[in-house]
C-alpha cells in the first residue's frame, strides 16, 4: 500500500562499508559559471559530477539522507569527483545544464569530463547499494561517443523550450503541437537543439514522426547515446499502449506491448507494469495472478506490496486473495516495514483469518508508530477485527 525506501544489503557492498573512512559525499559551492566548474575539475584531473534535483521532489530528498551521506558512496565519489547540486528549477547554471543535457525527470545526475565532454546520464533513486551499483556499472562500461553533444554549454535555444525549463510566476510553460511542428519544420532533427526540443517535447509530435527516430537506432545511438534512444523509444510505445488502454482497446494494448518488448529487450520491466496494467482494468485476476506468481522471485517486496493491495481492494476471488496472503507472509518475514504489515493484515481480514489478521494489525500499528506512518487505516482495521 505504500513504498518502501529500501532495497536488501548486497553482499558486494559489505567489505567497502567496513573499510570506509571519509564522511558523505562532499559537494562544491555553487559555481558562478560552467567554465569555473571546468576549471576545479581540470586542477583535480576528475570528473564533475552533477545532482540535477527540484525542491519537490521526495526522491531526490532521499538521495540526500539515504545515499549521499554513507561513508561508502562518499568514498567512492569524492575520490573520482568534483560534486555539484543544482537545483535544476531556480539556479539559473542549473537551467541551463538541464537544457543542454535534456533533464526533465528526477533525480539526474550528470557526469562530464574535465574538459565538459558528456561521460553519461542517469536517472532514478535506488538505496545506497543499488544505486552505487548500478553507478559504478554505468562508469565501468564502454564509453559512448555521444558525438552529437557539444562541449558549449550555452546554445541558443529557442523561446519555446527554454520556457519548459525557467519557470514564470512559478510556472513553466510548453508550446502547442503546432508551434513545435512549425519550429521543427526546417530543422535537421539529428542536430543538438532540434533533437533536444524533439525529446522533450516528444508527447507533441506525430506518430509518424516519431517513428523515423525510432528507425535511426544506430544514429541516435551514436550521436546522443543508448539511453536518449532506448528512453525515446520506450516512451514512444508506452504512448500507444496508454491510448489503446485508455479506450479500453485490450487486446491492441497487449500487441502494442509484445511490440515493445521485440524493440527493446530489456524493457521487460516496463511489459509487465503494462500487462499488470490491462489485467486489472479486465479485472482478469486470475491472469494478473499467474503473470506474478511467474516472476514472484523478481520483484522486489515493494512491487509484490503494491500488487497485493490492489488485490486486496479489486478482487473478490478468495483463491487469489490468498495467493497474495502467502506472497505477503514471505515478505514480512523478511521486511520490517509498516507498508508491508499492513498489507498483511488487511489480507488476512478479507480472507477471514480473523485471530492471525488482529495480531498482525497489531503488529503493524506498533511498527508504523516507531516508524513515524500514520497507523489510521489499519487502527480502523483493528476496530472492524475486535467486533468478530
Amino acid at each position: 500500500m505504500k513504498v518502501l525506501k529500501t532495497f536488501l544489503l548486497r553482499v558486494a557492498f559489505s567489505l567497502l562499508v567496513l573499510v570506509s573512512a571519509q564522511a558523505q559525499v562532499t559537494f562544491q559551492a555553487a559555481p558562478h559559471s560552467f567554465e569555473e566548474m571546468l576549471g576545479k575539475a581540470q586542477e583535480t584531473g576528475k570528473h564533475i559530477f552533477i545532482d540535477a534535483y527540484t525542491d519537490w521532489c521526495g526522491p531526490c530528498k532521499l538521495m540526500d539522507t539515504e545515499v549521499f551521506s554513507t561513508t561508502f558512496v562518499g568514498d567512492y565519489i569524492n575520490e573520482r569527483f568534483v560534486s555539484y547540486k543544482f537545483e535544476v528549477e531556480k539556479d539559473s547554471l542549473g537551467q541551463q545544464l538541464a537544457m543542454k543535457f535534456g533533464i526533465s525527470g528526477y533525480p539526474s545526475f550528470i557526469v562530464l569530463h574535465p574538459n565538459g565532454k558528456l561521460r553519461l546520464v542517469t536517472l532514478g533513486y535506488n538505496d545506497a547499494e543499488g544505486w552505487l551499483k548500478g553507478f559504478m556499472d554505468k562508469m565501468n562500461a564502454p564509453e559512448e561517443s555521444f558525438s552529437g553533444i557539444s562541449t558549449t554549454l550555452a546554445l541558443e535555444w529557442p523561446e519555446l523550450y527554454i520556457k519548459a525549463f525557467v519557470p514564470e510566476n512559478g510556472r513553466r510553460a510548453f508550446p502547442d503541437s503546432t508551434s513545435l511542428m512549425a519550429y521543427l519544420a526546417e530543422k535537421n532533427w539529428y542536430d543538438e537543439i532540434p533533437f533536444r526540443i524533439a525529446q522533450r517535447f516528444q508527447w507533441l509530435l506525430p506518430e509518424a514522426y516519431q517513428a523515423k527516430i525510432i528507425d535511426n537506432k544506430e544514429r541516435v545511438t551514436s550521436l546522443f547515446g543508448a539511453d536518449a534512444y532506448y528512453n525515446f523509444t520506450l516512451r514512444y510505445f508506452e504512448q500507444k499502449i496508454q491510448k489503446a488502454i485508455k479506450a479500453a482497446a485490450y487486446e491492441k494494448a497487449m500487441t502494442h506491448i509484445t511490440d515493445l518488448e521485440t524493440a527493446l529487450p530489456d524493457s521487460e520491466g516496463n511489459a509487465r507494469f503494462y500487462r499488470i496494467e490491462v489485467y486489472l482494468k479486465q479485472q482478469d485476476f486470475n491472469a494478473l495472478t499467474a503473470l506474478l506468481q511467474a516472476q514472484i522471485d523478481d520483484l522486489h517486496p515493494r512491487e509484490i506490496n503494491h500488487y497485493s493491495w490492489e488485490l486486496y481492494l479489486e478482487c473478490e476471488d478468495m483463491s487469489v486473495l490468498n495467493t497474495a496472503a502467502t506472497w505477503m507472509s514471505t515478505v514480512v518475514k523478511e521486511h520490517a516495514e509498516y507498508p508491508y504489515y499492513d498489507t498483511y493484515a488487511a489480507l488476512l481480514y478479507k480472507t477471514k483469518h480473523y485471530e492471525k489478521a488482529t495480531s498482525w494489525a497489531i503488529k503493524a500499528i506498533a511498527l508504523g508508530k516507531k516508524q513515524g506512518e500514520d497507523t489510521s487505516e489499519t487502527e480502523a482495521l483493528l476496530d472492524e477485527l475486535l467486533k468478530k
